[in-house]
């Protein structure tokens, strides 16, 4: 029976999230990553007449999905990191989106490539969503 015990409590640890794994470091490169996503979302309606009605539909349903997705985990992150500095957090989400504003980066070829987000942001926001808290 006690060693039962001590089996489940051990599987119950170690699926739940795990929110030392989170850094200020993980909340900065998500500030980068979020600014990419800004970016992505800013070029993407001047991209409408180079992509077929049906899909540009879907593509901005799904970043419609992102952008909510984003701002609730950036709301996590702030209430588990309150005391991050806010200016570090700025300047990551304006170097995520600088590369959007250059004029040659605003082209179907490059947003094919690098929008909505990065593969090393897609597992870091995939990550923060598994191991931050719900419900803020």
């Amino acid at each position: 029976m006690f060693l039962a015990l001590v089996a489940l409590l051990s599987a119950a640890a170690s699926a739940a999230p795990d929110f030392a794994r989170i850094s200020t470091r993980d909340f900065e490169d998500f500030e980068s990553c979020y600014g990419s996503f800004k970016g992505a979302s800013t070029v993407l309606p001047k991209l409408r007449t180079e992509i077929p009605p049906d899909d540009f539909a879907a593509i901005a349903h799904a970043m419609g999905n992102l952008a909510d997705d984003f701002a609730d985990l950036e709301k996590r992150l702030s209430h588990l990191m309150p005391g991050a500095d806010r200016n570090l957090l700025m300047q990551a989400r304006s170097l995520g989106t600088e590369a959007w504003e250059i004029p040659q980066n605003q082209t179907l070829a490059y947003w094919s490539g690098n929008g909505p987000m990065s593969v090393n942001c897609f597992a870091l926001t995939k990550r923060l969503g598994e191991d931050l808290p719900q419900g803020f």
